[in-house]
């Protein structure tokens, strides 16, 4: 708590002390802290011990400085115990910030068993309430040992404690399915008899990082500047960073601006620099939680532009932005390395297909994922293919773009004319194809591109049945 004001010097937002509510044993000490809000100086003239300079026999003594040093009497002070502590600015005479504290006999004292523990996601861990043991060479008298305790129990910060749990020495924590952004979950036993007493502990979640997205999975080799690369998935806390690759993983210094971001799913990102991207390959940097010390593989991609063998320009698709996998995906680049300069994101969002009576795809048709077509059982048959997403809606002028459909050298499905605008709905393009009978089955991968851009493009998932 603090007392804000100004002198002619500075001008001091407020004083605060820690640690607030402290749980002091009778005959041991305990640091506080003062932070001068709003000042340069943050020296402390003198601390109060209710009210008292420097405290005294009864309420206990504090040393000056900061931080500064209290100590505890052998007897309980007045008041059940309860004092307050001031620190007093040198930079304001006029100003005190204050925090509560307790003063507690062995058997007030609540310790909590674990102190700390590591819990897997959705697992159970049983904490103990104990009365405190005086500690070696302990000024008031003969030693205690630690004891059980009578304790109601509650958590904050992410899981839950067993029904039941009042009065009570034990008390099972059950972890959360996930691990929570803000990891460590705070366990409290409180006495019974006296809310104001209590005990903590802290128990780390555990679970395994899975990446589910890298923003963006691949770039061209070589290209002279830095590139931000953003990875989401499950059980990112807090304390996540983005390495390079190291070995062993996390060992040494996380990429720059490495910082974690809270969100459904949560995120970490950090600063591949320019001097890492010279070379095509893939890069395995890391995602690392130093709160439990996971960590998950991130592959990133860096493409040669022209590979051996190769000329003209290259020919790049961009697929959904999720980990590759052998013999499924396709190695994309990114789009905002390449290209024309400022120009939009090109993606599909929804693709839908019909028969070409239609004239267009009806909004009951659009999926977000893979469309399927089925092939005749002789001869052909014609589809409207279409396609909206960013870039892809609104009146645009469709000569600019390219369609094509992935398949066999010579091409078995056939475009029908340029594409065209979507008739109904929100808009989209759309291109009527040809689909034979003798069209071979399995994924293909429509392509759009933007002629202005010759690295500009946007695929989505067709299956042919």
């Amino acid at each position: 708590r603090s007392k804000s004001g100004s002198s002619s010097a500075t001008i001091i937002i407020g004083v605060l002390v820690t640690p607030a509510s402290a749980q002091i044993l009778i005959g041991t000490s305990q640091s506080f802290t003062a932070v001068i809000q709003g000042s340069a100086n943050q020296n402390v003239d003198h601390w109060t011990i209710n009210g008292i300079t420097d405290g005294d026999t009864t309420v206990g003594t504090i040393t000056r400085g900061n931080p500064a040093s209290y100590s505890a009497p052998c007897t309980q002070p007045p008041n059940n115990g309860s004092i307050t502590i001031g620190a007093v600015p040198a930079a304001d005479l006029t100003l005190t910030g204050t925090t509560p504290a307790l003063v507690n006999t062995p058997s007030q004292q609540i310790v909590v068993r674990p102190a700390a523990a590591l819990v897997a996601t959705g697992g159970i861990t049983t904490f103990s309430a104990n009365t405190a043991a005086t500690p070696p060479n302990w000024p008031c008298g003969s030693p205690v040992a630690e004891g059980p305790a009578a304790a109601n129990w509650s958590v904050t910060g992410g899981g839950s404690m067993a029904a039941g749990c009042t009065a009570a020495n034990t008390c099972d924590f059950t972890a959360p399915a996930s691990v929570p952004f803000n990891n460590g979950s705070l366990i409290k036993a409180t006495l019974p008899s006296d809310p104001g007493r209590f005990g903590t502990a802290t128990a780390t979640i555990d679970g395994p990082i899975t990446i589910a997205t890298v923003r963006p999975r691949s770039r061209t080799a070589g290209l002279l500047s830095d590139v931000t690369i953003t990875a989401s998935g499950t059980n990112i806390d807090s304390t996540s960073q983005l390495f390079p690759p190291q070995t062993p993983a996390c060992s040494g210094a996380p990429l720059a601006n490495s910082s974690a971001t809270v969100g459904n799913p949560p995120s970490v990102s950090g600063s591949l620099p320019a001097s890492s991207q010279s070379t095509p390959g893939t890069l395995a940097l890391n995602v690392c939680n130093s709160s439990n010390n996971e960590s998950a593989t991130v592959p990133f991609l860096l493409m040669d532009a022209t590979p051996p063998g190769t000329t003209g320009s290259p020919t790049v698709v961009a697929v959904p932005d999720s980990i590759p996998v052998a013999g499924v995906d396709v190695a994309a680049v990114d789009e905002a390395s390449v290209g024309v300069s400022g120009s939009l994101p090109l993606n599909e969002v929804a693709l839908g297909v019909a028969p070409a009576s239609q004239g267009t795809c009806p909004l009951n048709t659009l999926v977000l994922g893979p469309v399927t077509i089925t092939r005749p059982a002789t001869g052909v048959a014609q589809f409207i293919l279409c396609a909206g997403g960013d870039s892809l809606s609104g009146v645009l002028d469709f000569s600019l773009y390219a369609v094509s459909l992935s398949g066999p050298n010579p091409p078995d499905v056939m475009t029908v004319g340029p594409p065209t605008a979507r008739t109904t709905g929100s808009g989209g393009i759309q291109v009527t194809i040809d689909v034979p009978s003798t069209a071979l089955p399995g994924p293909r991968t429509f392509v759009i591109r933007d002629n202005r851009s010759n690295l500009a493009v946007a695929a989505g998932g067709v299956i042919i049945k």
